[in-house]
């Protein structure tokens, strides 16, 4: 177990999250499980198999799920205004089609919160497991996302995608005091995010007029995430933070629904989770523990 000094972050990205469940799967079998955890969309979903111990699970219900027209098609938008259907994920696939160990993540130790944007004031808001109400809405509003999904209700407030604002959720561990980071990232190291075309644009202001701060956030997200990418390479090379991500931009969108492309992407994280787990046991160093 790595000490309550590191936080675990989680990248979204939609069904490229799969190459994240190759590597925490990797990792996992290499001996390194974390006490902290920190996730954003489908990253949250991740994290929270993670604290309930449940190895290959992320894997199955990216795999399984998005093959499932309940769980991912425009007969769920046209029928409830969201594309994926959290509803089905969160009541009837833990319970009858990839089961999800309550228990185990129940009495799990380990702290996580997840990411997602306020609709009205267009910033990054992080819910805690431990204390939020409702845990499981406010990890549907952080993998909500714009056009696709809408905005979901979380403690009398409404959140979407924590892509928006917080992409990366790192900041959170270093304001409750994370010495180190061990981010997992779904796209390669040189990509950025470019601003939003004028098409793009117009139709953002369209969708999202009646929210103006949260559409603020949407048409200028590229500058905060390509800051993001900045200060954690500064910290990689500070030896504060150990960066693990795809060597090329992944052939996978972010509702893929390609098995093939899907497997592949989930070995491509595993043989890097591997590759790295040494180096990666070096940077942590005292914090793991047995």
């Amino acid at each position: 177990m790595v000490s309550e000094n590191v936080v675990l972050v989680l990248q979204g990205g939609g069904t490229r999250a799969i190459f994240s469940a190759g590597v925490t799967d990797a990792l996992i079998d290499g001996g390194l499980t974390f006490s902290r955890y920190a996730g954003t969309s489908a990253g949250a979903l991740i994290c929270v198999n993670l604290v309930a111990n449940q190895r290959g699970r992320s894997k199955d219900i990216v795999i399984k799920g998005m093959a499932d027209k309940r769980f991912a098609s425009f007969g769920n938008y046209i029928r409830t205004g969201s594309y994926f259907g959290f509803d089905y994920l969160f009541n009837v696939v833990p319970k009858e089609k990839i089961p999800f160990d309550f228990d185990s993540y129940n009495a799990s130790k380990s702290a996580l919160y997840v990411g997602a944007t306020g609709v009205n004031d267009g910033q990054a808001h992080y819910f805690d497991r431990n204390t939020c109400k409702d845990f499981v809405a406010a990890c549907s509003a952080s993998s909500s996302l714009p056009f696709l999904g809408k905005p979901i209700e979380v403690e009398g407030d409404l959140y979407m995608d924590g892509g928006t604002s917080c992409a990366i959720p790192y900041k959170k561990a270093l304001e409750d005091g994370a010495e180190k980071l061990v981010v997992i990232m779904t796209r390669a190291r040189d990509y950025r995010k470019k601003p939003h075309n004028k098409v793009s644009s117009l139709l953002y202001k369209a969708k999202y007029h009646k929210y103006p701060k949260y559409l603020y956030a949407m048409l200028h997200e590229y500058g905060v995430y390509n800051d993001d990418l900045e200060e954690l390479f500064a910290m990689e090379k500070q030896k504060k933070a150990f960066l693990i991500m795809p060597r090329t931009a992944p052939k996978v969108g972010r509702k893929e629904k390609n098995v093939e492309k899907l497997e592949e992407l989930y070995q491509e994280g595993y043989e890097r989770g591997q590759e790295l787990l040494d180096s990666l046991k070096e940077f942590l160093g005292e914090d793991i523990h047995e």
